[in-house]
């Protein structure tokens, strides 16, 4: 399917304990529409808000990312969100695909489908397992007219 271009595009992805479990690893998420959930070549991934729906449980380290950078739009974001309700987004945390920490600015990461797994979302559940929770991920796109040249 093809997105539209020259727009704001929103992808979103759930967590949910019940139905993912909390093993530790990367865990490819699963939209939220229940549609395809890979990003597609060229999308422009500019922002990555974590909403949690119900509260976590586990002494989890999560990130997020794509599957060939597990941490590249949040790195260790548990303790922003770990209560209902509470949200975290790019800046807040580092994510060196999506937030420059030098420069203390925002940029975006153009998905690349040349890359074995770019255009999976990823969350890597890390040094312990999760053990309740469910979070809601919106990912902030744009599909340029082109995606060549830049």
């Amino acid at each position: 399917m093809m997105t539209e271009k020259n727009v704001a595009i929103y992808k979103e992805y759930v967590y949910d304990f019940a139905v993912d479990g909390g093993a530790t690893g990367d865990l490819v998420l699963r939209a939220a529409n229940g549609l395809h959930a890979d990003l597609e070549d060229g999308l422009l991934v500019k922002d990555a808000i974590v909403v949690n729906e119900a509260a976590l449980s586990g002494s989890a380290a999560l990130t997020l990312g794509t599957k060939t950078d597990p941490d590249g739009f949040l790195v260790d974001f548990k303790a922003k969100v770990a209560s209902v309700n509470t949200v975290v987004r790019a800046g807040e945390v580092d994510g060196a695909l999506l937030w420059d920490s030098t420069a203390d600015a925002k940029k975006a990461h153009r998905i690349d489908a040349t890359l074995a797994n770019d255009a999976q979302v990823v969350m890597n559940i890390g040094t312990a397992v999760l053990t309740a929770g469910k979070l809601r991920i919106i990912l902030e796109c744009y599909k340029p007219d082109s995606a060549v040249g830049y």
